[in-house]
């Protein structure tokens, strides 16, 4: 499996329960409808949800469209109702939204949500090209790993996501410049005590075909994951290594 590829969506696991996943969300009647204002810029957003019930645990996504701004969240799995229902709304442009419902009896069917817009920090880098690879024809590609999702869904393990933050070209020298979105200043985030990291890959410009992903020069465990943090006053230095 090649790295920081965007993963749709996240595992199928718990160890005594099923977890299962599909990729579509059809509409029917027992589903709580998610409303966003028509202001909201959708673009990169993504709605991950959690539900158990008899059948044991669910974990899904909710597939966003461009100027789509209502979206229903199913509650019940194999004709059979669900108990409870967690979700995360992520975007690279708002500040995350969580909502638990320990019980879904007499939950209403309606949830009109509030974003408030997320600051971005700015992010420096330089990518060691070497002589054989032109960086005219290559881009950088950001992702973000929300690595305190699975203690939110109270899950022991879980497969974890590459969400894309932002695509930006190499300067001749490999230098690059990209503004991250300020996770660690989120207060959802921020309240897990861990905020999220996030990794650099990559891309032929052209046919959009992931090439390497990026290591830290300075990390002796070859590890390019960078923490998200309030600033990064400091320029990183990335190898790239061939996918795999």
């Amino acid at each position: 499996m090649q790295h920081f590829l965007i993963i749709v969506m996240l595992f199928a696991f718990l160890v005594t329960d099923e977890v299962n996943e599909q990729k579509t969300i059809s509409s029917n009647d027992k589903a709580i409808s998610v409303h966003f204002p028509q202001d909201v810029n959708t673009d990169g957003m993504q709605i991950n949800f959690y539900i158990t019930g008899s059948f044991g645990g669910y974990l899904s996504f909710v597939p966003i469209q461009s100027n789509v701004w209502s979206y229903e969240i199913p509650t019940s799995h194999e004709g059979k109702s669900a108990k409870t229902l967690k979700l995360i709304i992520y975007s690279p442009n708002y500040q995350v939204k969580t909502f638990d419902f320990p019980t879904l009896d007499g939950q209403k069917k309606g949830i009109e949500v509030k974003l408030e817009p997320l600051k971005t920090v700015p992010f420096s880098g330089r990518v060691l090209i070497s002589n054989q690879l032109n960086a005219e024809e290559l881009q950088l590609q950001v992702s973000y790993t929300p690595v305190w999702q699975c203690v939110f869904f109270q899950l022991p393990d879980c497969l974890l996501e590459f969400i894309r933050i932002a695509s930006v070209n190499l300067e001749k020298d490999g230098r690059f410049k990209v503004d991250l979105p300020n996770f660690a200043g989120d207060k959802i985030t921020a309240s897990f005590g861990e905020s999220g990291e996030f990794s650099f890959s990559l891309q032929n410009k052209q046919s959009r075909k992931s090439l390497f992903r990026l290591n830290l020069k300075d990390n002796s465990k070859g590890f390019g994951k960078i923490q998200a943090a309030l600033s990064y006053p400091n320029e990183k230095v990335f190898m790239p290594e061939l996918e795999k």
